[in-house]
């Protein structure tokens, strides 16, 4: 099992190796609260005081943060060239499709630009961003419903043990 510490305190438990490098490996008996401190686990005398009410809804918070840091750091390959697919980018590409669109409904002279990560906007034709919103898609929607399934999963969690065996991965969805 994997941790995210922070402040020596663990905050995350389960987490996906490959996704947080700087995670790290701890007994399997570790739970939330308890203390790392010069390269230790220390179990905590006192036990954080939470139900498994507030326990899930930490564990949902958690399956969509690390959606959207995998999505922030796991840009779409297509054709050879990378691009952004955070929520933001996703928003913009679709605004940039539908003011394309006014401007030809509107007999406007309109071109459609966009740009791979990094790099600035180029020229697409309707076809070349189709195909790429496509493939956003594509690449997106498994790993939103993937992170849809996760949060059935823990609302039909009964023990706080059941809680940490899901482990939020989003490398394969």
């Amino acid at each position: 099992m994997y941790v995210i510490v922070e402040d020596e305190i663990v905050k995350t438990i389960n987490v996906d190796k490959e996704l947080y490098p700087n995670s790290i490996k701890a007994p399997d008996d570790i739970i939330y609260g308890d203390k790392y401190v010069n390269g230790e686990f220390i179990r905590v005398a006192e036990r954080l005081a939470i139900n498994l009410s507030e326990y899930k809804q930490i564990k949902i918070t958690q399956t969509k943060q690390q959606l959207t840091e995998f999505l922030e750091t796991h840009p779409l390959v297509y054709y050879n060239e990378y691009y952004s697919v955070t929520q933001e980018k996703q928003m913009l590409l679709t605004s940039t499709i539908e003011i394309y669109r006014l401007k030809v409904q509107a007999n406007i002279p309109a071109t459609l630009k966009w740009n791979t990560t990094g790099d600035v906007c180029r020229e697409f034709t309707l076809e070349e961003i189709t195909g790429l919103v496509i493939a956003i898609t594509e690449y997106v929607q498994p790993r939103v419903e993937k992170q849809q399934t996760l949060e059935k999963q823990i609302e039909n969690c009964i023990t706080q043990e059941e809680l940490e065996s899901i482990i939020i991965d989003y490398n394969e969805a």
